[in-house]
């Protein structure tokens, strides 16, 4: 196997004998792995400039309870259970339950809150526009076409993600984790 780094863009492909591979990512795992590094350490959404925005998963966490005590009626979070949220709880291997936690669904309405809950917006869209099969009301759910809104969402979430980092959440030290490098 070899990369030819010369003639390939930022090295995303590589050759096994004279044949060029393109690696492609499992979506659901790809999920999981941003949910499950969220449990333990805190992602800054903007690595390289001086004033860091943090995404955490306390204010995932701190949400779903406020949910669950002032809206004991008519909860905005139905479908998110212990499982879904308490670390030792979580079934880490479950792909729905991290696409529901980081889906368009999850309410955040802190102060605090504005940077996690923009990052999951990201997440459910991202993950929204790889995994469309049908025309739907929502542009990165349907299928890729050559015009289609994904291209550009593309363009944007690669740079996105660029710029992301994972940082230990006393510290702030930088992680270097799969999810994001690769």
């Amino acid at each position: 196997m070899k990369r030819n780094f010369e003639k390939r863009k930022q090295a995303q492909t590589f050759e096994v004998g004279n044949v060029e591979v393109v690696p492609l990512f499992d979506p659901p795992h790809l999920i999981k792995g941003i949910r499950n590094n969220l449990l333990t350490k805190d992602l800054t959404i903007n690595c390289d400039e001086k004033e860091k925005r943090i995404t955490s998963w306390d204010v995932i966490k701190t949400a779903w309870i406020m949910d669950k005590k002032l809206n004991t009626i008519r909860p905005q979070l139905k479908k998110i259970t212990k499982e879904h949220i308490e670390e030792d709880k979580i079934k880490k291997m479950r792909v729905k339950h991290a696409t529901q936690v980081l889906s368009g669904t999850l309410k955040i309405d802190t102060e605090e809150g504005i940077t996690t809950a923009e990052t999951v917006l990201f997440f459910n869209d991202l993950f929204d526009s790889v995994n469309g099969s049908e025309v739907s009301k929502n542009d990165l759910r349907s299928p890729v076409t050559e015009d289609s809104a994904h291209h550009a969402f593309w363009t944007d979430a690669k740079n996105r993600l660029r710029k992301m980092c994972y940082v230990h959440k006393v510290t702030g030290e930088s992680i270097s984790v799969p999810s994001l490098k690769n």
